[in-house]
């Protein structure tokens, strides 16, 4: 976990500084438990900096070691003061991952493990007719944490069809999926659509697209498109199917990777 692997590396860089000539007995010191305990420590952002006195390893100089570490993986270990304090945008920034068309075999239960090997959470807009196939998937989502929006019952384009047989698509799959989150497919609405299903979801839409569905881009081309300029608020779309797979399961875990590396925490949309 989060401070087993910041022990070892503080203990890697006490056994490199005993290598100096000017290292002494106070590093060696810091090797045992007890050394351990006694350790000023503070939490800087995303880094725990150790402080050594004045000295201590190098005469007339004071020594900082600050090292990395990873919100997510500590936060089980923190105290519930320190977890109400940090457990906040102002601290540790967030991105919003999304999946569209789903549930779907073999895709979502990869997604699913995938998240869950970086304490993620995603928002999934599904499709109801896909709930009613697969209701044991729909049920995996839930029961991992993650947030469910409706995406429409049957993937229709609105523009296409008129108010009301849209909004009865839409109904449809709000009937079982008891959401307020809602987002288009294609991400295009008539004006009278929009209105109409503004007045009982939040529409999601995105600033960041993956175009993991585009057969034509190979799955680098889509993940560097992603991961440009990944900053916290970003909101990004990618899709829970069988013909986006490959790129999705390329996009995912270099997307966590990337994240975690900039501390920014992936959370589901709550509005």
């Amino acid at each position: 976990d989060g401070l087993v692997y910041w022990i070892d590396t503080f203990k890697e860089w006490v056994a490199r500084a005993l290598e100096n000539a000017e290292a002494n007995t106070f590093l060696s010191a810091l090797l045992t438990d007890e050394g351990l305990r006694k350790l000023d420590l503070t939490l800087h952002g995303m880094s725990m900096v150790v402080h050594i006195p004045a000295g201590s390893v190098y005469a007339g100089k004071h020594t900082l070691i600050e090292m990395p570490l990873y919100y997510p993986d500590i936060r089980a270990h923190m105290s519930m003061q320190a977890y109400i304090e940090t457990d906040n945008l102002t601290y540790y920034k967030t991105v919003a991952l999304t999946f569209d068309d789903g549930p779907t075999p073999g895709v979502t239960e990869w997604i699913l493990q995938t998240l869950d090997r970086y304490d993620a959470k995603a928002t999934f807009f599904v499709l109801g007719k896909n709930v009613e196939l697969y209701p044991d998937l729909y049920q995996m989502i839930l029961d991992r944490g993650h947030k469910i929006g409706n995406h429409t019952y049957s993937h229709q384009k609105g523009w296409e069809l008129p108010l009301d047989r849209y909004i009865e698509d839409v109904d449809l799959a709000g009937d079982m999926l008891h959401t307020d989150l809602f987002r288009p497919p294609y991400a295009r609405v008539t004006r009278k659509q929009l209105k109409a299903i503004a007045q009982r979801y939040h529409i999601v839409m995105w600033n960041v697209l993956s175009r993991d569905y585009n057969v034509h881009l190979t799955p680098k081309m889509c993940l560097r498109e992603t991961i440009k300029g990944l900053r916290g608020g970003d909101i990004i779309s990618m899709h829970d199917s069988a013909k986006s797979f490959k790129n999705t399961s390329y996009i995912l875990p270099a997307l966590l990777r990337k994240a975690r590396a900039k501390g920014l925490k992936c959370k589901i949309i709550e509005l």
